[in-house]
């Protein structure tokens, strides 16, 4: 390094900044005082920017290296949006699904018991045994039992089973079939209705009631069979 020496060899310093300073002649000629602990702080100053900047770059680089070979950018974001609409519809759709089996279930349900209630109004009406037969003869009819099946009862009409459709008119209808199919009329056993009420009765009164427990339901039941 060009420092300025006196005759007598020794470096010339100057003062600056309350410090005697080396004296340093640039290429130009011209001298100035050289201040060591400022050039190496601004070194390492430097050196610090310059491995920021190389770190930066390197990350840069990485994740540039993750979108090779996208060169519209606006496109690709247009196209990430879209996936995510595409989602997000699909996960609103899902719940949907769930909303729809839930409401649809409901009016089945509902169906159901108006025509339960129906059937069990216009059963009390009966005052003879003549209109009882008379009911039976109408609910019996073909169109009325093809109804019935469509407001979520139960039908072994033969115009209801032998339908060609009637395999898809429900998700169980095919197996409601096949059983069918199987069983005999057990209509024609006097005790069957009995037996089929007192069923119904603990289990209605156990399941939806909430009474007692399953035990003392099947003990009422057994000792409503044994007393037949």
């Amino acid at each position: 390094m060009p420092f300025k020496y006196d005759a007598e060899g020794r470096i010339v310093t100057q003062e600056s900044n309350g410090q005697k300073l080396p004296v340093f002649i640039h290429a130009d000629g011209k001298e100035t005082p050289f201040d060591g602990d400022s050039t190496i702080g601004t070194i390492s100053r430097l050196n610090g920017e310059a491995k920021g900047h190389r770190e930066r770059a390197e990350a840069a680089e990485k994740i540039a290296k993750a979108f090779e070979g996208i060169e519209d950018a606006d496109a690709a974001r247009k196209a990430l949006e879209t996936m995510k609409n595409i989602k997000d519809g699909d996960l609103i759709a899902a719940g949907k699904v769930e909303e729809i089996k839930a409401a649809a279930k409901r009016a089945a349900e509902e169906q159901v018991e108006a025509a339960n209630k129906q059937f069990a109004t216009d059963l009390a009406k009966t005052k003879s045994e003549r209109d009882a037969l008379a009911y039976i003869k109408w609910f019996a009819q073909p169109d009325v039992q093809k109804k019935w099946w469509a407001l979520g009862g139960y039908s072994a009409h033969k115009a209801v089973l032998n339908d060609p459709g009637f395999a898809k008119t429900a998700p169980f209808a095919a197996d409601f079939l096949t059983a069918m199919g199987e069983v005999v009329d057990f209509w024609a056993e006097p005790s069957y209705a009995q037996l089929l009420l007192a069923e119904q009765k603990r289990i209605h009164d156990y399941v939806v009631a909430d009474k007692g427990t399953a035990k003392e339901a099947l003990d009422a039941l057994i000792n409503r069979y044994l007393s037949f």
